[in-house]
């Protein structure tokens, strides 16, 4: 069974928060700029007083067994009120 919990969206995008640790992790293949990520998270949630966003136990599915054990494995949905766009991350932290 899924279990969520809500979570503000100040708290989701704060500076140096979890989620922007994740991007930033060494294990990430992908290295971007903290103005890259900025930009892309201003492109995606402009608007952030209308977003519901829910961080996901990745406890239900052993896709995300590795990542747990090493450095971490993430799950947010994201969906925007106003924009009626629903956007999920996953990011899984593994050697």
């Amino acid at each position: 069974m899924m279990k969520a919990e809500e979570v503000n969206p100040d708290s989701l995008f704060k500076n140096r928060g979890i989620y922007e640790k994740t991007f930033f992790h060494e294990t990430q293949t992908i290295k971007v700029t903290k103005e890259q990520f900025l930009a892309l998270n201003q492109q995606f949630f402009p608007e952030r007083a209308q977003l519901k966003v829910y961080e996901w136990d990745t406890s239900f599915s052993n896709h995300y067994n590795r990542a747990r054990d090493c450095f971490g494995a993430y799950l947010w949905s994201i969906y925007d009120e106003k924009k009626y766009r629903f956007t999920v991350i996953s990011i899984l932290l593994e050697p």
